[in-house]
C-alpha cells in the first residue's frame, strides 16, 4: 500500500487480488468436472492438482505433489489452472 502526493491509497496488485479472492462467498462451491486440472490453496501457497469428486458442498482433489487427497469445503479455497 503507498499513500500518494495527493492522499489517495493505491494497494498492490497482488494485495488486490487476494482482497477479491477472500471477499468472494465461500458458499456454494462450484461443480468442476471429474479430472479437470485445478489449483487448491494450502495455506504455504498454491497446490495443483485433479478433481476427483465434486458435489455443492465439497470438492476433492488429488495433488500432482505428494499425491495426497485433499478436501476442499470453500469456494475461496479451490479454481480452475491457468494453463
Amino acid at each position: 500500500m503507498r499513500v500518494l502526493k495527493d492522499g489517495t491509497v493505491k494497494y498492490k496488485n497482488s494485495a488486490y487480488k487476494e482482497y477479491e479472492r477472500l471477499s468472494k462467498p465461500s458458499f456454494p462451491l462450484p461443480r468442476l468436472t471429474k479430472g479437470s486440472k485445478v489449483q487448491v490453496y494450502l495455506g504455504a501457497g498454491w497446490g495443483s492438482g485433479y478433481v476427483v469428486d465434486s458435489s455443492q458442498d465439497r470438492c476433492i482433489v488429488r495433488l500432482s505433489m505428494g499425491n495426497r487427497t485433499i478436501t476442499v469445503f470453500d469456494a475461496r479455497s479451490i479454481r480452475l489452472a491457468q494453463e
